[in-house]
């Protein structure tokens, strides 16, 4: 009876939680990340080829998208059925994956009512309570970015890794590499680390041998299906279709796009093996103590909250041995380790997929301590769960990100320029409002580009910038105080250049 009662419950709470999915998504404004990746889809669709076009410069394939096309190409596939390119498709696309999952999740992955509902119920809580997840006008769940779908893909196939479906569990771990490839630098130490525990060391404490390097023989090339989706989308595809002059426009790319990344991903390691002093090492433990003030940032300003959480996450990867999220913690660990002393920038989508995944597991370890009958445990790591999650609940954040008012805006905006020839459209440089290149289809030019400015000043010009522009503020403050204002609609402003 208690049993039937907690699936009646966890299907009622989980069916709130999609409804809620669906009202968020209607509200969603558009992400500046999802909008750029999503301009060369637009293109396809356009019939001009899968490039990014700014300031009249066209790049095939372009190495600067951040997620790979799982994504993506479901919500070009609507809207070739459509007839029309819609940022809400690729946002549905985003919810349906993450429901989809968590639906395997509850009742795939998780066998009991009472397992189901304390997974869930640890979940929703840590989602509700944390205001870090929801933004200007929408959430992580929300908008089409590669973060939580590629987290859910780690999660998945790990499990199935741990039932044995080796095939598939390594092509899900791939998907999730070419989802978010900067989860490369956890994900390869921790495949290591399962295949080396699960299927190699037990053979050799056997002293079978032979069936050692079977098992070499059969699993070294089929982890190399981790490699293959990215390897196909952002290697050999473009190999094989573009033609001389774009291979070499792409390539070109390619090469700045991947010392860019270096620096970004790996630049505070860099600098200190490029100085290996006392005041190398003076800088890199300066930036290390940045990056903590950040993260302090994202736990309520408390770094009391930064050491529980760190606690739960030890005390996770304790009691979860000999469990299949073991591996989900050892996934996370790697993670932070990588946010704390190898990346330049200190976003929270970068820690995001660590805090996520480790929630995840944590639900399907608790689960776990009911059926052991392991309760003071379980108590003990909820009641620090709700410790650091309950001071960073923002009641504010969440309205925020359901009014609308960013969505209604841009939309205001898109009308306001839809009429106005995009070769006299001027942006701040990469802050190139991607979001109304999307909605209006049109293709902006760069401010910073004098001649074109020049010439297009001797008509009429303007200047338009959104949410992301408080980024350079006081470059914008400097760069405006002469222009007129045309419009304004929230963050969203169009000037007209004198």
């Amino acid at each position: 009876m208690v049993n039937k009662t907690l699936h009646i419950l966890t299907i009622s709470l989980f069916l709130g939680f999609i409804s809620f999915l669906f009202f968020a998504s209607s509200r969603a404004g558009l992400n500046f990340d999802s909008s750029y990746n999503l301009l060369s889809y637009q293109s396809l669709f356009n019939g001009t080829g899968f490039v990014y076009e700014y300031d009249g410069k066209k790049i095939p394939f372009d190495p600067v998208i951040s997620t790979g096309p799982e994504l993506y190409l479901p919500a070009f596939f609507i809207w070739k059925l459509t007839g029309q390119t819609s940022y809400q498709a690729a946002v549905l696309v985003a919810v349906a994956y993450f429901i989809t999952f968590m639906s395997f999740f509850l009742f795939g992955i998780l066998k009991d009512g009472s397992q189901r509902f304390i997974a869930l119920f640890t979940f929703l809580f840590w989602f509700f309570s944390n205001g870090k997840l929801f933004g200007i006008s929408s959430n992580l769940f929300v908008d089409p970015l590669g973060e939580a779908a590629a987290a859910c893909l780690v999660f998945a196939g790990f499990y199935l890794l741990s039932t044995k479906n080796i095939f598939l569990g390594f092509l899900l771990l791939g998907l999730a590499l070419d989802t978010k490839p900067n989860i490369i630098i956890a994900l390869i130490p921790t495949v290591a680390i399962f295949v080396l525990q699960n299927m190699f060391l037990p053979e050799w404490k056997r002293k079978k041998y032979a069936a050692f390097f079977q098992v070499g023989i059969k699993v070294i090339p089929l982890s190399l299906l981790i490699l293959l989706p990215y390897l196909m989308y952002s290697k050999i595809v473009p190999q094989l279709v573009l033609n001389n002059h774009d291979k070499k426009v792409w390539q070109e790319a390619s090469i700045e796009r991947n010392a860019f990344m270096r620096n970004l991903g790996f630049g505070h390691a860099i600098d200190l093996l490029k100085n290996p002093t006392m005041n190398g090492i003076y800088l890199f433990l300066e930036k290390l103590q940045h990056k903590l003030e950040r993260l302090q940032s994202y736990f309520g300003n408390s770094y009391f909250l930064v050491a529980l959480f760190g606690f739960l996450l030890v005390s996770l990867l304790i009691f979860s041995r000999g469990h299949f999220s073991f591996y989900i913690f050892i996934f996370s660990a790697f993670s932070i380790l990588w946010w704390l002393f190898m990346p330049r920038t200190t976003w929270y989508r970068y820690f995001f997929i660590s805090e996520f995944i480790t929630i995840l597991g944590m639900g399907t370890v608790l689960s776990s301590f009911i059926a052991k009958r392991r309760i003071a445990v379980l108590i003990l790591l909820l009641t620090v769960l709700a410790a650091f999650s309950l001071p960073r609940f923002s009641i504010d954040w969440l309205k925020q990100s359901l009014n609308g008012e960013e969505k209604e805006n841009l939309t205001l905006m898109k009308g306001k320029i839809e009429q106005i020839d995009e070769k006299k459209i001027f942006t701040f440089g990469f802050l190139q409002c991607p979001q109304l290149m999307f909605l209006t289809n049109k293709r902006f030019q760069d401010f910073f580009n004098k001649n074109k400015l020049e010439a297009a000043r001797k008509d009429e010009a303007y200047f338009l910038s959104t949410y992301d522009n408080i980024l350079v503020k006081k470059e914008m403050n400097s760069l405006t105080k002469d222009f007129d204002l045309v419009a304004s609609y929230g963050y969203n402003r169009l000037y007209r250049i004198k």
